[in-house]
C-alpha cells in the first residue's frame, strides 16, 4: 500500500500560505490501476471527510472505485492535513497533501476552487481562490501591492510505506482530528446562536417596544379623554346647578331677583363655553402629539440595532494532544515485537537445538562406522570371501556374524544419513513407532511413513506460519481489547485539558457575544427613550402647564364674574361659597394631579440584560461532556443536552450507544484482523489435509517402495526390499493411473490420462518416453483424493509444449471434486490467486454429473459411481468415479459397487478394479473381493486387472496365485504393475 506525496510547485506573488479553505477540501486526480496500468479518463473527486464502504466488508476509504477496464476494486485515503504552501517555497516542490493507495496510483493532479491565502506583507485573507484556469491575481488594498498565483505544477512522490501499527496510529489520529475539526464545526454552530437569535432577538425587542410604546399612548390618549370628560362633568354640574338656582330667581317675581337670576343664567352660559373652549385647546394638540408619535412608532427606523458576527471555535490544533494516542501505539507495537521475539527465540532455541544434536548423532554414527568399517577389515583379512558382519550387530571387534549382506549395508547407511539430518524428529519416530506396536513391523513402517509424510518441510513451514499468524493475530486482539478498555484512562489527562478549552472557548465566544449584543441593544434602547421623553412627554409636560394656566384663568374668571353678576349682595357671597365649595376644590386637585404629570411625565424603556444570550453552565457542561465522550467513545448512555438532543432522539439507537473515534479504529483495526484470521486457517488446512491424507495413505496404500522399510535398520518388508533388485521392478507401484492411446478419426493420435497422482510426474519420466508418449489430450479425474490429482501441478509441462501457443489441457471431474480442488490449488482455478510470477498448468474443466455420459475426443464415457469408504461424521459414502469407454470399465477406487453400477459395467470385456491386499479394508476392496466380484459379473468380462495394492503384496506372489484361477469360461484374471500395456 504506497502513500504517495501531492507536491506543488507555484511562483506566489505577494501572496502566501496557498491552502485549502476547508477540511472537506474537494481534490481532483487522474488515477491509473495498478492491475492493468490504465489510466481513467475522468477525472476523480475525493475529500478527507465522506468515506464510502470497501467490498467484502473491508472497511471505509475516501476513495472506493472499480477499474473501467479491469473491474478490480482499488481504494484511496487522504492520510495527512493539508499543509499550506509558502511563498518561502517560491519554484520549489512542497508537499502538501499525502494519499494511501491500495490497487491504484495518482498520476495527476488539477487544482480548482475551494482554496485561500493571505497577503504576504499585510495578513489580509483571501478566501475562495480558483485555480481552475492555472492562475489567480487579484489586489492587495491593504498593502496596496497587486497579488497572484501562477505556474503551478504538480508531482507525486512516493514516500515510506507505513506498517501495521503506523497505519493503525494515522488512522487513529487522522479520526481523531477529523472528529475534532467535526466538533469544532458543530460548537462553532453553538457558538454563533447568538448571531441567530440576535437577529430574532432584535426583531422581537423592537416589536415589543414598539408594542410598549402603543400602549403608552393608548393609555395616555384614555386619560387625556378621561381628564376632559371629568373637567366638562365637573363644570356641567357646576353651571347646571347654578343656572338651574339662577333660573329660580328669575322666576321668582321679585324684581331685584328676577334681574339679577335672568343676567346671571346669560353670564353662566357664556362662561360654560368660554371655560369649555380653554380646557379643549391644550388637550386637543395633546392628543394628536400622542397618536402621531405613538400610534405606529416605528422603532426599527429610528435606529439601527446591533448585529453579531459568526464565531469559530478553534480548539483542535493548539489544545488537541495526540502524544497519548502514540505512546499507545508504541505500546502496542512493543508488546507485538516481544511476542515476534519470543517465538522467534523459541524458534532458534530449537534450530539450535537441532543443530548440537546433529552435531552429536554425526559424531556417534561416523565413529560407528569406522569401528564397522575397521571389524569388517580385520574380519576380511582373517577369513576373505567366507565371512559377512550385519554393521547393525557389530558392536565389538572380533564379532563375527555370518550373511554379511551388501544391501544391509546401503540401509544402514541411509539410516544414518536420515538421523543425521533430522535426528530429533527421527527418534521421536522411531520411539513412538515402537510404542505403537513392538511386534507388527507393517504397523510400524506405516506410521514411519505416515510420520514423515506429514512432517514434510513445506507442511511444516504452512504449520508454523499458520500458527505464528494466529498467536500474533490473537495477540493483537487480546491487546486491543485491552487498550479499548483502557485507553481512557491513558488520554484522560488530554480530555481534561481538550474539555477545558472547549468549555473556556464557548463560554468566552458566548459572553463576548452577549455583552456586546446588550451594549448596543440598550445603546439603540436609549435613543428611542430619548427622543419619546423628548417629542412626546416634553409635550405633555407643557400641556399639563397650559392646562393650570387655563385653570387659574377660569377659576379667576368666576371669581371676576360674581360681583359683576350679584354685585355686593348676599347672593355675591353665597355663589362664591358655593364656587369654592362644588368647583373650585375639584379644580385644586386636578392642577395637583397635573403637577405631578409635570413632575414624573417620562417613559423608562426595559434593558437588556448582559447574560441574556449566555448558556445555562449546567447545559453547557453536559453539552461538553457529550461532545468529548462522542470523541473518545462511551458505553453508557449520554446525559440530554443541547446538541445530542438534536443529533440523537432520545431513544434511538445512537442515543444507546455512542462509538467514540479511537474506539471505532479500534473496532476496524480488530475486523481487519478477523479478516486476516482466514489465510492462517487456511495454511494450517493445508497441514491438515496434508495429515488427513497422510493417514489415509498410511490406512490405505503408499507408493512403493516405502521409505520407513528401505530405512528400517533391521528390515523385514522383503517386497519393498525386492524393489531394490531387477527381479522386483514389478513391486514398485505408484498411485494408480492409465494413458488411454488411441487413434483419433482424423488421423491424429490422441492420448486421455485417467488420474494423475502424487506419483504421476515419475511415472511419466520413466514410462512415457518408453511408450512413445509425449501429448495430453483430456485428463479424466475419478476422486478427491490426493492419489488422483495431487499431480496436476506438474502438467504444466505439457500445456507448454510450444510456448508460442499454449494449451489448455480439458479436465472432466465431478462438482465435489471440483470444489476440493478449488480449495487445494486456487491457482489453478483462478489464474489471479497465482503467486511468485512462475508458470502454472493452464485447464479447462467440465463438470461432468454421475448418471449422465460425456464424450472426450469423440469417446463417449460412463460414469461408474462407486462408493470408497464412509464419512467418519456422518457415516454417509465417499462416492468415486470409475469409467466405462468402449469395452473397458476402469475402477480403481471402490468399497462397494451398487447395483446400478454392476448393471452398466457388465458386458465389458476388460475390467480394471481395486484390489489393496488380501484382508478387508473400510475404503478399497481386498483381493479377494475383487475377485469374486469380477467372476460374479454376468456376462463376465474376458480379462481383468487388479490395481492399488498396498506394500505388503507381492506381485509375482499374487499373480501366481491368481493365474491358478484361469479355467474355460472363467475371467483371466492378472496383478497389473507399472508399466504395463495392453489392447482392447
Amino acid at each position: 500500500m504506497p502513500i504517495l506525496a501531492l507536491q506543488i510547485k507555484a511562483e506566489l506573488e505577494n501572496i502566501t500560505e496557498l491552502i485549502p479553505a476547508d477540511a472537506d477540501h474537494t481534490w481532483h486526480f487522474k488515477v491509473q490501476c495498478t492491475k492493468c496500468r490504465e489510466i481513467d479518463s475522468n477525472v476523480i473527486t475525493m475529500n478527507a471527510i465522506d468515506k464510502a464502504e470497501m467490498g467484502s466488508g473491508r472497511g471505509e476509504a475516501n476513495l472506493v472505485m472499480k477499474c473501467k477496464f479491469c473491474k478490480c476494486e482499488s481504494s484511496a485515503d487522504i492520510v495527512s492535513k493539508p499543509v499550506a504552501y509558502e511563498i518561502e517555497n517560491n519554484d520549489k516542490f512542497a508537499t502538501i497533501v499525502t494519499v494511501e493507495c491500495r490497487g491504484l496510483e495518482l498520476v495527476g493532479f488539477e487544482p480548482r476552487e475551494g482554496w485561500k491565502a493571505k497577503g504576504a506583507e499585510s495578513g489580509t485573507p483571501f478566501e475562495d481562490i480558483d485555480l481552475t484556469d492555472g492562475d489567480w491575481a487579484d489586489y492587495d488594498e491593504k498593502s496596496e501591492l497587486p497579488v497572484g498565483i501562477s505556474s503551478i505544477e504538480s508531482k507525486f512522490v512516493k514516500v515510506k510505506t507505513r506498517n501495521t501499527i503506523e497505519k493503525f496510529t494515522a488512522d487513529a489520529k487522522a479520526s481523531v482530528a477529523q472528529e475534532c475539526y467535526a466538533l469544532e464545526q458543530s460548537l462553532s454552530t453553538v457558538a454563533s446562536l447568538p448571531y441567530l437569535a440576535a437577529r430574532g432577538i432584535d426583531r422581537g425587542l423592537v416589536l415589543a417596544v414598539e408594542a410598549s410604546i402603543s400602549q403608552i399612548g393608548y393609555g395616555l390618549v384614555v386619560i387625556l379623554s378621561g381628564l376632559i370628560s371629568t373637567l366638562e362633568l365637573l363644570m356641567g354640574l357646576l353651571t347646571g346647578t347654578w343656572r338651574c338656582f339662577l333660573g329660580n330667581l328669575a322666576d321668582s317675581g321679585i324684581p331685584f331677583l328676577t334681574n339679577v337670576g335672568a343676567e346671571g343664567v346669560e353670564a353662566i352660559d357664556d362662561l360654560n363655553g368660554m371655560v369649555l373652549g380653554l380646557f379643549a385647546v391644550p388637550f386637543n394638540g395633546l392628543g394628536e402629539l400622542i397618536e402621531a408619535k405613538m400610534a405606529a412608532p416605528q422603532v426599527g427606523n429610528l435606529v439601527t440595532m446591533p448585529t453579531l458576527a459568526t464565531r469559530n471555535i478553534e480548539f483542535c490544533d493548539k489544545a488537541l494532544n495526540l502524544a497519548p494516542v502514540d505512546r499507545l501505539a508504541s505500546d502496542f507495537g512493543q508488546w507485538i515485537s516481544y511476542g515476534i521475539m519470543t517465538l522467534l527465540g523459541f524458534a532458534l532455541v530449537v534450530t539450535l537445538g537441532n543443530m548440537v544434536m546433529i552435531w552429536y548423532h554425526h559424531r556417534r554414527y561416523m565413529t560407528h562406522v569406522g569401528r564397522v568399517q575397521q571389524q569388517l577389515r580385520e574380519i576380511a583379512a582373517e577369513s576373505p570371501g567366507q565371512t559377512r558382519i550385519s554393521p547393525a550387530l557389530a558392536e565389538k571387534p572380533g564379532d563375527a556374524i555370518d550373511n554379511l549382506d551388501p544391501e544391509q549395508t546401503r540401509l544402514e547407511a541411509m539410516r544414518i544419513s536420515h538421523m543425521v539430518r533430522h535426528p530429533i524428529v527421527y527418534q521421536f519416530m522411531e520411539w513412538s513407532s515402537k510404542l505403537l506396536s513392538r511386534t507388527d513391523e507393517t504397523k510400524q513402517n506405516a506410521y514411519l511413513w505416515f510420520t514423515l509424510y506429514v512432517t514434510h518441510p513445506p507442511a511444516i513451514v504452512c504449520l508454523f506460519i499458520g500458527l505464528l499468524g494466529l498467536t500474533l493475530t490473537f495477540g493483537q486482539i487480546a491487546f486491543i481489547e485491552y487498550m479499548r478498555r483502557n485507553y481512557r484512562v491513558i488520554l484522560a489527562p488530554a480530555l481534561t485539558d481538550l474539555s477545558e478549552v472547549i468549555f473556556d472557548s464557548i463560554q468566552g465566544s458566548l459572553q463576548a457575544a452577549s455583552v456586546a449584543f446588550s451594549t448596543e441593544a440598550n445603546a439603540a434602547l436609549a435613543v428611542v427613550e430619548a427622543d419619546l421623553n423628548k417629542a412626546v412627554f416634553a409635550e405633555i409636560v407643557r400641556a399639563a402647564s397650559d392646562l393650570n394656566s387655563t385653570l387659574v384663568k377660569v377659576q379667576a374668571t368666576l371669581v371676576d364674574g360674581i360681583p359683576t353678576v350679584f354685585g355686593d349682595s348676599i347672593f355675591a357671597k353665597l355663589v362664591g361659597a358655593v364656587l369654592q365649595c362644588l368647583l373650585f376644590s375639584k379644580l385644586e386637585m386636578v392642577e395637583r394631579g397635573l403637577g405631578w404629570v409635570q413632575e414624573n411625565a417620562r417613559i423608562n424603556l426595559p434593558r437588556v440584560t448582559d447574560d441574556m444570550l449566555m448558556m445555562d453552565r449546567t447545559q453547557l457542561d453536559a453539552m461538553v461532556a457529550s461532545s468529548i465522550d462522542s470523541l473518545m467513545g462511551t458505553s453508557q448512555r449520554p446525559q440530554p443536552s443541547l446538541s445530542n438532543s438534536m443529533l440523537f432522539p432520545v431513544g434511538s439507537s445512537e442515543a444507546q450507544r455512542i462509538e467514540g473515534s479511537i474506539s471505532k479504529v479500534f473496532t476496524q483495526y480488530e475486523d481487519s484482523l478477523w479478516r486476516e484470521l482466514p489465510v492462517y486457517y487456511g495454511l494450517i488446512a493445508v497441514w491438515v489435509a496434508i495429515l488427513l491424507l497422510g493417514l489415509a495413505g498410511a490406512l490405505a496404500r503408499v507408493i512403493l517402495p516405502s521409505v520407513p522399510c528401505l530405512t528400517d535398520p533391521n528390515p523385514t518388508c522383503k517386497v519393498c526390499l525386492s524393489t531394490l533388485e531387477p527381479e522386483g521392478v514389478k513391486n514398485i507401484k505408484r498411485n494408480t493411473s492409465a494413458m488411454v492411446h488411441f487413434m483419433h478419426e482424423d488421423g491424429r493420435e490422441r492420448n486421455i490420462l485417467i488420474d494423475c497422482g502424487k506419483s504421476f510426474y515419475e511415472s511419466a519420466r520413466q514410462w512415457y518416453r518408453y511408450h512413445n508418449l509425449r501429448c495430453i489430450d483430456a485428463l479424466v479425474i475419478t476422486h478427491a483424493h490426493a492419489d488422483a490429482y495431487y499431480g496436476m501441478d506438474d502438467l504444466r509441462s505439457w500445456c507448454l509444449l510450444d510456448k508460442e501457443n499454449p494449451y489448455s489441457i480439458p479436465v472432466y471431474l465431478d462438482q465435489s471434486t471440483m470444489d476440493t480442488l478449488s480449495n487445494t490449488f486456487p491457482y489453478m482455478v483462478d489464474s489471479s490467486k497465482a503467486t511468485g510470477g512462475g508458470d502454472i498448468p493452464s485447464f479447462k474443466y467440465n463438470i461432468i454429473e454421475h448418471d449422465k455420459d460425456f464424450v472426450v475426443e469423440g469417446v463417449t464415457f460412463t460414469p461408474l459411481p462407486v462408493h470408497h469408504g464412509k464419512f467418519m461424521t456422518t457415516g454417509e459414502p465417499f462416492w468415486s468415479l470409475g469409467f466405462r469407454f468402449r469395452d473397458l470399465s476402469w475402477v480403481s477406487d471402490c468399497s462397494a459397487i451398487p447395483d446400478s453400477t454392476t448393471a452398466k459395467i457388465s458386458g465389458s470385456k476388460v475390467l480394471v478394479i481395486d484390489g489393496l491386499k488380501e484382508t478387508t479394508h473400510p475404503s478399497h476392496f481386498s483381493i479377494p473381493e475383487a475377485i469374486e466380484y469380477t467372476i460374479s459379473l454376468d456376462p463376465k468380462p474376458e480379462r481383468a486387472f487388479i490395481v492399488g495394492f498396498c506394500h505388503t503384496v507381492d506381485h509375482y506372489a499374487e499373480d501366481a496365485k491368481v493365474r491358478t484361477l484361469d479355467s474355460e469360461g472363467a475371467p483371466e484374471i492378472r496383478i497389473a504393475y507399472d508399466g504395463q500395456r495392453f489392447s482392447f
